[in-house]
């Protein structure tokens, strides 16, 4: 069981997805991560998302200066 927190990449039906946004016991908005463009968006259900996600890692910031 998880408190999913924003910006931390978790693993949920067998791929790893970010949570970039929840409305506290009611809905987890997720993105897949992929290799190339074109990220996933969904919805899930908060409780549904603690008892099924696992921790992975925190997500990585890039550097807006190169």
């Amino acid at each position: 069981m998880i408190f999913p927190k924003i910006n931390r990449v978790y693993e949920y039906n067998n791929e790893k997805v970010v949570v970039w946004q929840q409305s506290l016991f009611n809905k987890v908005y997720l993105r897949t991560l992929t290799d190339k463009g074109g990220s996933i968006y969904y919805v899930v259900n908060w409780f549904k998302f603690m008892y099924k996600s696992k921790y992975i890692e925190e997500l990585q910031n890039t550097n807006n200066v190169y």
